[in-house]
């Protein structure tokens, strides 16, 4: 699935760097509503990121011009583009993303998506501790700092738009993935207090359920972590001894009676009551719509994103657009 909107409509970007992080700010500032140019990589996994993208060779004589009246540029502070960087406008916004930021004692090194991960994310708790550590598949790393590198770039452009003051935003991919809030930041906060490090699963223990689960008329999506696990034992009812003692809905055989009480719970029940009981009390449960059931969905109806034509039919808001997605990230 993918969203569209228009709120960066009239905005005009360029993106200069060599990687897929940059191209993929490009693409998700395309998606914003942005008029984007970039330049060709000559990679398949390029192509996933270049639709609606004006694309051009590195070396294009009409590079420069285009970067003369962007309002941001994106680049990865090479020298290759450092002539090209320095005839933006004063107005503009620029975008730098490296590896290991553009201060610090790591700066100017380079780094691959598994560097990256290694050093920011989570390749410490990948895998089993009696073997190596896993990568991130595709190219999550690098979309991922891209996307942090779209959403910087946004909220600065509307500051420098109200203060025709410019610029630099300094993304580095290793800080974007340790302040990840589902990857290392919770990690480091800990070895600062505590001087414990993680350390890698042997995978002895059963994950709590959590993924897209059928209910009476539909599918819901549930996301379930060790502290939710005395509150959702109050809730569907019936495990006292799981609610004095959470620890033991982590262990086997505790894990798999834990887990099967809830897909009961969410199968006896349609999708609005799952919805609406789950996140009263902090569950995070939220509905897994198909296409066509998302025109349906009384919460992005309410939420204004779909909403019903003259012909009775409906169809996204004025400004969404939702399409198939092309290429994987």
């Amino acid at each position: 699935m993918r969203w569209t909107a228009s709120g960066l409509a009239g905005v005009r970007v360029v993106d200069l760097t060599a990687g897929l992080d940059g191209l993929f700010c490009g693409h998700r500032l395309r998606d914003l509503g942005a008029d984007v140019t970039t330049t060709s990589r000559g990679s398949p996994a390029a192509t996933s990121f270049t639709d609606g993208l004006r694309v051009c060779a590195p070396d294009a004589v009409g590079l420069a011009a285009e970067v003369t009246v962007a309002d941001i540029v994106v680049d990865d502070d090479r020298a290759a583009t450092a002539a090209l960087v320095a005839l933006r406008r004063a107005g503009a916004v620029r975008v730098v993303i490296t590896a290991f930021g553009r201060s610090g004692p790591y700066a100017g090194y380079t780094g691959s998506d598994l560097t990256i991960d290694a050093f920011g994310g989570a390749v410490s708790s990948t895998g089993h501790a009696d073997r190596p550590p896993l990568a991130l598949g595709g190219h999550l790393v690098a979309t991922y700092v891209g996307a942090i590198a779209a959403a910087a770039a946004t909220a600065e452009w509307y500051l420098a738009e109200r203060t025709g003051v410019g610029a630099t935003v300094d993304v580095s991919g290793v800080e974007a993935m340790a302040a990840s809030m589902d990857r290392r930041a919770l990690q480091l906060l800990t070895c600062s207090y505590t001087g414990w490090d993680a350390e890698r699963s042997d995978g002895s223990a059963s994950p709590l359920v959590t993924g897209v689960l059928p209910c009476a008329d539909g599918l819901v999506y549930v996301s379930l972590y060790g502290w939710h696990v005395r509150t959702v034992c109050e809730l569907i009812g019936g495990m006292p001894a799981f609610e004095e003692r959470p620890a033991l809905a982590l262990q086997e055989p505790g894990n798999a009676t834990f887990k099967q009480a809830v897909r009961d719970w969410v199968a006896a029940r349609p999708r609005a009551a799952v919805v609406g009981e789950a996140q009263a009390v902090g569950w995070p449960v939220i509905p897994a719509n198909t296409l066509a059931s998302a025109l349906d969905d009384p919460w992005l109806d309410e939420a204004g994103l779909v909403q019903t034509g003259v012909n009775g039919r409906r169809r996204p808001a004025s400004g969404i657009s939702i399409t198939p997605a092309t290429g994987v990230a």
